[in-house]
């Protein structure tokens, strides 16, 4: 499945599709775009 996992250096956590726009994109609005990597499973 695909899953992005958001890797910034005070958080680190996995979320799923569903979730993602509603739990990753708070942690790091400015820098989203370098924190996130999409990983196939």
């Amino acid at each position: 499945m695909l899953h992005l996992w958001l890797q910034d250096v005070s958080c680190q956590f996995r979320c799923d599709l569903t979730e993602v726009l509603f739990i990753c994109i708070h942690a790091d609005l400015y820098n989203i775009e370098k924190a996130i990597e999409i990983s196939y499973l």
